[in-house]
């Protein structure tokens, strides 16, 4: 793969650098996403700070990066008629969860209305303002106030203007809304519990995938009962693992002389583990006292749920080390990125973890005055 690298020497070399001297293996020319900084709620200012491990934001079709480990809040841009009248509405908490979030304002089709703001769960509706005549009289900048003094709004999301806008415009009447956008900021595992929980009943499985991210949706469980008594245990594994053609884990229970089923939860989770197609996939955990003694009972394949990747990519040349502090305040903005070199992690804004590592290989991490 052909990363761009180039050789270049910096006059002020960034502090976490372990060396002033000599080049660095950098590439220029990535851009960093406003969308995806978090203003800073102080002074407004939105800055990537040299030293952030940052990557191609996924889904990586925008091209745009942004910050490792911070996750991408979901956000809504109105775009109503008439000018400066805009907000831009970011989810206070990264992940797929800002995505829920709605946001309404509503014509109260009546006169000398007062401004309100009311919020069901993750839905917030802006009751706008009208005057004597029943015209909207609530500004871009009225709205704005009065979403972020509504405690239960202020918790769901934070309110800006929108670039280019000075809020003095009459905003109109917007249909509910969601944010979108919303990436959480590390890898998540997918998992799929099995049978029940409780006192008498206890067949629950828990399985989980081997490797965090969303190859773990394409992973599918199922039991079946085989015609006929006397049946092992077995399993079996079909598909190649792709969203159009998922593993299949087939657990064939073993049956008791009448033909019923009779294998346990426990028989199944150790199976499962141990053999050698399934236990690089998934690992099973037995709920409870582990099914003892309590037959399962045949169910067609279910999904394996919950897997996303990180907020970024981590392949090679999409990821790596911010070289110097980047403002986006005012849109998209223009960096370089460190692949390789001997770097100090104490001065560092983030400390590199497992995935980090794994992803500089060219990177030594170091601490002061090591040799």
């Amino acid at each position: 793969m052909n990363l761009n690298i180039q050789r270049e020497s910096y006059t002020e070399a960034p502090a976490w650098l372990a060396s002033h001297r000599g080049a660095m293996y950098k590439t220029g020319g990535i851009t960093l996403s406003r969308a995806a900084k978090t203003p800073n709620l102080a002074t407004g200012k939105r800055i990537y700070r040299s030293g952030e491990f940052v990557g191609l934001l996924n889904p990586t079709a925008s091209k745009l990066w942004g910050t490792y480990g911070e996750g991408v809040k979901a956000t809504l841009v109105t775009a109503l008629l008439g000018a400066d009248n805009d907000i831009q509405w970011t989810a206070r908490t990264a992940g797929a969860g800002g995505n829920l979030i709605t946001i309404a304002y509503v014509d109260p089709n009546a006169n000398s209305q007062a401004l309100s703001v009311t919020v069901a769960a993750t839905a917030i509706t802006v009751n706008l303002a009208t005057g004597a005549a029943g015209a909207i009289t609530s500004t871009a900048n009225d709205v704005l106030a009065a979403v972020m003094a509504n405690a239960d709004a202020a918790v769901l999301v934070l309110g800006e203007l929108a670039i280019d806008n000075n809020g003095h415009g009459v905003v109109t009447a917007m249909a509910a809304a969601n944010l979108a956008g919303g990436v959480s900021p590390v890898a998540t595992t997918a998992t799929l519990t099995t049978g029940d929980i409780d006192a008498v009943v206890d067949t629950s499985i828990t399985y989980t995938a081997r490797k965090p991210g969303a190859e773990g949706n394409n992973i599918q469980v199922a039991y079946a009962v085989p015609a006929g008594a006397g049946a092992s245990l077995s399993i079996n594994v079909a598909g190649a693992g792709t969203t159009a053609n998922p593993y299949v884990i087939t657990v064939n229970l073993a049956t008791a002389a009448a033909g019923v089923a009779k294998s346990t939860a426990a028989e199944i989770a150790a199976a499962v583990n141990s053999h050698h197609l399934t236990a690089p996939l998934v690992s099973a955990v037995c709920a409870g006292v582990a099914g003892a003694g309590v037959p399962l009972i045949a169910f067609a394949a279910a999904p394996l749920v919950g897997g996303a990747g990180p907020n970024v990519s981590m392949a090679e040349g999409e990821f790596g080390i911010l070289t110097h502090d980047v403002d986006v305040t005012d849109g998209d903005g223009i960096g370089g990125v460190l692949f390789g070199g001997k770097v100090i992690t104490a001065r560092m804004p983030r400390q590199p973890d497992v995935a980090v590592r794994a992803a500089l290989p060219h990177v030594l991490f170091t601490v002061e005055n090591a040799p």
